[in-house]
């Protein structure tokens, strides 16, 4: 039985116990009241809260059969599915013990004149100026909806969002906000800021800066002679952006030199090696999030990859947009049998040529079609926010990539290769552009 502290938490009471339910932003908004610094007035709507009113509405199993049906390379496919979601969210009823717990939170905070914003957290997506409990429930729908966009279902393939917390916080009403960083504790704003506040705002940021032990960006706002944090989060952009790119170590198929696809083998003794020494290369760049296919041999290198670099709760994505090319016809064959049979031309022109089509089977133009968007939407948004991301994956995959990357004409593209377990480190600028590449671990490619 759900206890109303687990549906709703104030603010300023989480403990340590609710980080899981209230996410960690929130619980870094929370501990800052801890340092004798002023927030705004404000509740989370908990995890469990968005799971109870999942449970209650029976949402799961209609979601999961509507996942079911998407065809994932058609992006309308995608859209239709994901409008559907939603609007089956935004239709459905709060469970009454939900629904009664929100009213009387809601209406403590409207005892201010103060109007109310409801804020995704993980996304920064705000709903402002909720006037009554309709727009209220309304808000708290479209929001946990979103976790449905098409862009979070390419992310989630066939699997449902983490549970989603909201904040529900008072809006000060000011104009004077800005934010300070911990690092060079200068306050940045459009409005004249006083001495005497801006005093206030490094000691607050010091303050900080001595709690967290990890550089944070803090969003304030000044009402009256009071200075309140409304924000803070950590800042992960210390330095250019990076992208690493690391092709998965030798399979076992890989090893007998025969054309794996879309067969979901695994990786060998020695591939797990090149995993490992892979991550033995990147030990001096923290990665933010990390990418996958949904084959094991690519999941099996990052797994080891991140083992060996010593950072293991790295968030993964998994998707199959990321796959090997699709051999069709030419799937488990011996690759050197077949180089035997039609000689090294037509040989190099099926392995790595842009538009050769394989025999129910993919070009390289086809794997480009699929990992470019993915790359567009999921990818390229993290790394221009200041995310570090790797991407673990295949030979032709990761080839399309840095086609795109590089600007690779189509003429051209045939005399790229990239070795099992060779690891790309990309350098970008804050617009995404490459500034920078380097090849860590060069071998000789013999897959």
């Amino acid at each position: 039985m759900m206890t109303e502290e687990v549906l709703i938490v104030k603010l300023k009471n989480a403990v340590r116990e609710d980080k899981r339910l209230i996410g960690d932003y929130a619980y870094a908004l929370s501990r800052i009241a801890d340092l004798e610094v002023k927030i705004p007035d404000g509740f989370v709507v908990t995890t469990s809260a968005y799971e109870l009113f999942f449970q209650s509405n029976n949402l799961n199993p209609k979601i999961k059969l509507l996942l079911s049906t998407i065809h994932f390379k058609k992006h309308e496919s995608v859209s239709q599915v994901s409008n559907h979601i939603q609007k089956l969210i935004q239709d459905e009823f709060f469970p009454l013990k939900l629904k009664t717990l929100l009213l009387s939170s809601f209406q403590n905070l409207k005892r201010t004149d103060n109007s109310i914003n409801l804020i995704d957290q993980l996304s920064d997506e705000a709903i402002t100026n909720i006037e009554n409990e309709e727009k209220l429930f309304q808000a708290i729908r479209k929001l946990w909806s979103h976790a449905f966009s098409p862009q979070n279902l390419l992310s989630n393939i066939n699997k449902l969002p983490n549970p989603k917390a909201l904040i529900l916080m008072e809006d000060l009403n000011t104009k004077i906000t800005g934010s300070i960083s911990t690092i060079d504790l200068n306050p940045i704003s459009e409005q004249i800021i006083l001495d005497k506040q801006t005093k206030t705002l490094v000691q607050i940021a010091k303050k900080v800066k001595e709690h967290f032990h990890f550089p944070q960006l803090i969003k304030f706002a000044i009402k009256d002679t009071d200075i309140f944090v409304t924000d803070i989060k950590p800042i992960t952009n210390l330095n250019d952006t990076k992208l690493v790119l690391v092709r998965h170590g030798q399979s076992v198929w890989n090893a007998r030199g025969l054309w794996t696809g879309w067969t979901d083998v695994d990786l060998s003794d020695k591939g797990r090696d090149d995993a490992r020494d892979a991550g033995s290369h990147l030990r001096d760049i923290k990665l933010d999030l990390a990418c996958t296919s949904v084959l094991k041999r690519a999941k099996q290198t990052l797994s080891e990859l991140l083992k060996s670099k010593g950072q293991i709760h790295v968030p993964v994505l998994e998707n199959q947009a990321l796959n090997e090319r699709d051999y069709g016809d030419y799937t488990g064959k011996n690759k050197w049998d077949i180089k035997s049979e039609v000689g090294d031309e037509m040989f190099q022109k099926i392995r790595r040529s842009w538009d050769y089509q394989l025999p129910n089977g993919e070009s390289l133009k086809d794997v480009y079609h699929r990992v470019i968007p993915y790359y567009e939407t999921i990818i390229l948004p993290k790394l221009k926010s200041g995310k570090n991301v790797i991407i673990s994956a295949h030979g032709n995959s990761l080839r399309a990539l840095v086609k795109y990357l590089e600007d690779i004409p189509d003429d051209e593209i045939s005399s790229l290769e990239i070795a099992v377990g060779e690891v790309y480190v990309y350098t970008l600028n804050e617009d995404g552009k490459i500034v920078k590449k380097e090849i860590r671990n060069k071998k000789e490619n013999r897959d």
